[in-house]
């Protein structure tokens, strides 16, 4: 590493930490004040309340890292353009464009770590934080969580659940139907009241079996079906998070548990597809911090202006995402349109010639 990119990795790395650390606190800080009744109704000391935060931190960082990526380098290349630093660059023979590249891998190093972060300690503090907030704060018995009304198929037999209980393995009302070879045709209709989940297959109690070909019924008290089914496949019963706050790697096994059984998976690609993106809008954000340097160098407006981006990427993104969820965009396109359309319009405007700069 040269002696430059020293430096300006030495300067950038303070004013990331600066502006982190401005920002994991007001967001802290106001989400706290938001559950501080809650938090003093459940009864939590002081030291469980600091834990959950703690909890949320790596979230709430890897949340708000590209507008910080932004506010540092915004700031940094005002510093640098106000002490004619980048003027002296150009006098000893360093082009532009070693900046505009160091910018660049800069960002994708960032962009790499925060992909990582968010997958790895982001999820597993959240679904600390999640069931905390559950257990301790709600009083709630998360083994009690249910998924109703649930449907899945396996082989040439659809399942309806009436209400399952997948920490518990074992679910209310079952009916199950089997098609024949053709998959036009029910050959057999098993009713159950309840249904528990062994490791191999499923016992069912009081079953009612119904023959539709000869019009038979026959009562059980008990009936094994062989299902590899996994209810926790339907419902992150562990975290009570959203399933598109899993992994990238549990989020592609629900997505192939939920493809298996028929289910819709567009909101879901949209959301695995969107965790690489947003990763990746670090990137965007350091050519952004170039175009506003090549318009202004007054270090209000360029703030000013890198806030005004952040808010208009984040409100396109979500509104892509909100598109691909309700399948009126591919989720490839939906995940990344947020982040290709503002790429490409920051690529145009800094290879325009003669951007005029406005005065300090």
């Amino acid at each position: 590493m040269s002696l430059l990119h020293r430096y300006l990795l030495r300067q950038n790395l303070f004013l990331i930490l600066t502006v982190l650390a401005a920002g994991t606190s007001i967001y802290l800080l106001t989400d706290l004040f938001e559950r501080m009744d809650v938090f003093l109704g459940s009864g939590l000391g002081l030291g469980q309340i600091l834990l959950y935060f703690l909890y949320k931190l790596p979230a709430v960082i890897s949340q708000i890292l590209p507008a910080v990526f932004l506010l540092a380098l915004v700031l940094q290349l005002n510093i640098l353009d106000r002490s004619n630093e980048l003027v002296a660059m150009e006098a000893g023979g360093i082009s532009p464009l070693v900046v505009a590249r160091f910018i660049l891998t800069y960002g994708l190093i960032w962009a790499v770590a925060q992909l990582f972060f968010a997958q790895v300690a982001g999820a597993e503090g959240e679904r600390a934080s999640a069931r905390m907030w559950q257990e301790q704060v709600r009083g709630k018995d998360l083994s009690l969580r249910a998924v109703e009304g649930l449907w899945f198929s396996e082989g040439d037999q659809i399942f309806h659940l009436n209400k399952a209980y997948p920490n518990l393995g074992r679910g209310d009302g079952l009916i199950m139907y089997r098609l024949d070879h053709s998959g036009l045709n029910i050959e057999e209709i098993i009713r159950a009241r309840e249904f528990t989940i062994e490791k191999n297959h499923w016992r069912l109690d009081d079953v009612l079996r119904i023959l539709p070909g000869t019009y038979t019924t026959e009562s059980l008290k008990e009936l094994d079906l062989p299902l590899r089914q996994n209810l926790k496949a339907f419902a992150t019963v562990e975290t009570t998070a959203h399933p598109t706050e899993l992994p990238l790697w549990e989020l592609s096994q629900l997505i192939q548990h939920l493809e298996r059984s028929g289910s819709n998976v567009e909101s879901l690609r949209t959301a695995w597809h969107s965790k690489l993106s947003y990763a990746a809008s670090i990137v965007l954000m350091g050519l952004t911090a170039l175009v506003i340097s090549r318009f202004t160098s007054n270090i209000y407006k360029s703030v000013g202006l890198a806030l005004i981006c952040t808010f208009f990427f984040y409100s396109l993104t979500t509104w892509c995402e909100a598109l691909g969820s309700r399948g009126i965009l591919p989720p490839v396109i939906a995940a990344w349109m947020g982040v290709v359309g503002p790429l490409l319009v920051c690529l145009a405007l800094l290879f325009k010639p003669h951007i005029p700069q406005s005065t300090r």
